[in-house]
């Protein structure tokens, strides 16, 4: 695929890329677990609970064939790097990732979705 617009973000399915994305923003939470002794200011304990991966993508660019299949719910890893290109190191890596909501423009030509927002069900940094 040959995409000239400026990317930061690539997306995979069975480890081929698909499709690519720009400004990419990746937001991760979790619950915090504690518990507290009534005489005690300080937590008797602190862990995290259920963890939450949700990005954020200004443009996803692709083939017609392949935004169908994100659309309609096919899963997918997003690879990326702070530097904007791939295999640059820290990558971070989102598995298992689900589109949630987009938009689309009149008069954008091509495979081109806008504000694409979405959930993985989980992320790591290489």
């Amino acid at each position: 695929m040959t995409a000239y617009v400026g990317r930061n973000a690539r997306l995979y399915i069975d480890e081929v890329v698909v499709a690519l994305a720009k400004n990419i923003k990746v937001q991760a939470t979790a619950e915090a677990l504690e518990e507290r002794s009534m005489d005690e200011a300080d937590p008797l304990f602190l862990d995290y609970g259920n963890k939450t991966y949700t990005f954020s993508m200004s443009k996803v660019v692709g083939d017609h064939a392949t935004l169908e299949l994100l659309l309609d719910g096919t899963k997918f890893d997003v690879r990326f790097a702070g530097t904007g290109s791939t295999g640059e190191a820290p990558e971070i890596v989102l598995t298992d990732c689900i589109v949630t909501s987009y938009s689309a423009s009149a008069g954008e030509t091509g495979g081109i979705l806008s504000d694409v927002s979405g959930r993985a069900l989980g992320c790591t940094v290489t």
